[in-house]
């Protein structure tokens, strides 16, 4: 009713923006986020000095995929508001779902700078250095993710996602495991029904060598994420085998990873593993 009212107002008004802005959100509480992307769109052609909706509207975009609207999109904002920090951010964000990293970690650095040129504007959130942080992570370079990473909950303690990405980063690396548990299991506590973060704890309780105690927060992680996705996870499964060597269960450790190669099949080490547990001497239980 609030749509169609709305419209009504468009057709004898079409040059009232804020109304495009309105119908705009509307639509995305409906997940009608096509339909949300045009609103928002006449909305700037009415009034392009809405940096918000550039944002929204890109944002969007990336949702679906379209990534080179959300470029053209920020390209456009980039000429309105060229001392903004939120614009190269979306461009590293739109470059990190490309798998862009090294691009994205130069437009996190460029929001970085803007932001610290003027006093006056928002300063970049802890969700900013989280995303800086996984960008320096898939480049390799570790100091400098922790850096970002440490920034992201400095700023805001209850970011779990970063809490969880640097205590996984270190767990799956074999370093700083007393803390990295810490990170874990605090993350568990701000969101206890996570499959992801029940796999980390699990990791990371397994490269502590407490195999008994990594199995349950494996298990269910395993259980949690396919009955989210519909689909098996590969790294929690091959995870969730590991610890079932350790504890001599192999039948179920060759299951679990028999499960890991049929949801990647084009991972070599999982087929390595497989190959290799199954040539062995099957148990007499």
């Amino acid at each position: 009713k609030a749509i169609a009212t709305l419209e009504q107002i468009v057709k004898r008004d079409p040059l009232r923006f804020e109304v495009y802005n309105a119908l705009g959100d509307l639509y995305e509480d409906l997940d009608k986020t096509d339909r949300a992307i045009s609103n928002y769109q006449q909305s700037l052609v009415l009034n392009p000095n809405q940096l918000e909706l550039y944002e929204r509207v890109a944002l969007a975009q990336m949702r679906l995929k379209k990534f080179a609207d959300a470029s053209a999109t920020l390209a456009n904002a980039k000429e309105k508001f060229p001392t903004k920090f939120q614009i190269p951010y979306l461009i590293g964000l739109l470059q990190t779902d490309q798998k862009n990293y090294t691009n994205a970690v130069a437009s996190f650095a460029d929001a970085e700078t803007l932001a610290k040129e003027d006093p006056e504007q928002i300063k970049p959130s802890s969700a900013f250095y989280f995303a800086y942080g996984s960008a320096y992570e898939r480049l390799g370079q570790d100091e400098k993710a922790v850096a970002m990473f440490r920034k992201a909950i400095e700023l805001d303690p209850n970011n779990h996602n970063a809490c969880n990405y640097l205590g996984y980063m270190w767990a799956d690396k074999g370093v700083h495991l007393e803390e990295s548990l810490e990170l874990i299991q605090k993350a568990l506590k701000l969101a206890p029904d996570n499959g992801a973060y029940l796999d980390s704890l699990g990791w990371v309780l397994f490269q502590m060598g407490r195999y008994e105690e990594a199995l349950p927060p494996l298990q269910r992680a395993v259980a949690m994420i396919q009955k989210e996705d519909q689909q098996e996870d590969a790294t929690i499964l091959d995870h969730l085998a590991e610890v079932l060597l350790k504890l001599d269960k192999r039948d179920e450790a060759l299951a679990a990873l028999r499960r890991a190669a049929k949801a990647d099949p084009d991972n070599k080490d999982l087929a390595g593993k497989l190959q290799k547990y199954s040539a062995a001497p099957t148990s007499s239980t």
